[in-house]
């Protein structure tokens, strides 16, 4: 079971450094998971506690997962359980909080902190497969904030306003290597995820290192030509990428990784 205690008397915030840790124990472990807009899971998928392994995320990682009343995102100040099963991880930056429906026409978080429309559509669709799935998928955000406190809160708010049902939201200090969003997801998550990214640098790293990987195309930026056409699109909710998406959604729910 997750609990938090937080000897201020105040309320637990996303951007507090005050917030004790989450402690994870006994064979409740699997709600450590929760997010919004579903209920609280029940089933731990058949993994036991002893599966559970610390992630051993570099400390320059910040992770932040709901609380317990899936009303606000937490930094969590410790190390983080591996996510079991795998994952669909979403970058934020011109991917969740940006929809370029065409080339010319785009849309972004609006002044109430929603992300596109589209977006929220593709997000909840993928959420309710991952219910339905046999073996556990996750949905995370994996964002890259050198220092930017403004664009951290940013990404914390808009998660939370919009309820978006995401297991865990990762933010990095930098794109690639040990301190990188690679090295990150692989920490973090036990089985294969699948990463949607603008990011050409990150793009690469994913291709050589033989991990899947989609590129959400923005102005003036190349298309990869170390990926399949189909893995390239200009958003998150296109035909395409949703479509490549929910192959390996599918993939990962018949896999025993």
């Amino acid at each position: 079971m997750i609990t938090i205690e937080d000897n201020s008397g105040e309320p637990a915030a996303a951007s507090s450094s005050r917030v004790d840790p989450y402690y994870f124990s006994g064979t409740q472990w699997y709600k450590a998971f929760p997010f919004p807009g579903l209920p609280p899971v029940t089933e731990p998928f058949g993994f036991r506690t002893t599966d559970l392994t610390p992630a051993g995320l570099h400390s320059s990682v910040k992770s932040h997962l709901w609380s317990q009343d899936q009303t606000s995102l937490v930094k969590v100040e410790e190390d983080i359980p591996k996510l079991p099963g795998s994952a669909i991880v979403l970058d934020w930056h011109q991917v969740v909080g940006t929809d370029r429906i065409t080339s010319r026409h785009t849309e972004w978080v609006d002044t109430g902190w929603q992300i596109p429309q589209r977006h929220r559509a593709t997000l909840t669709e993928l959420s309710h497969l991952c219910q339905q799935s046999e073996r556990p998928i996750h949905l995370v955000i994996c964002s890259h904030i050198e220092s930017s406190s403004r664009s951290l809160e940013n990404v914390i708010h808009a998660t939370e306003q919009s309820g978006l049902p995401v297991q865990l939201v990762l933010i990095t200090t930098q794109r690639t290597g040990p301190k990188g969003k690679l090295a990150a997801l692989c920490s973090v998550i036990s089985g294969k995820f699948c990463f949607f990214e603008d990011s050409l640098e990150i793009t690469q790293e994913f291709s050589e290192a033989s991990r899947p990987i989609a590129q959400v195309l923005k102005p003036r930026t190349r298309r990869s030509h170390l990926l399949r056409q189909e893995c390239i699109g200009w958003s998150i909710s296109s035909e395409a990428l949703l479509s490549t998406a929910k192959q390996f959604m599918r993939y990962f729910s018949r896999s025993s990784a």
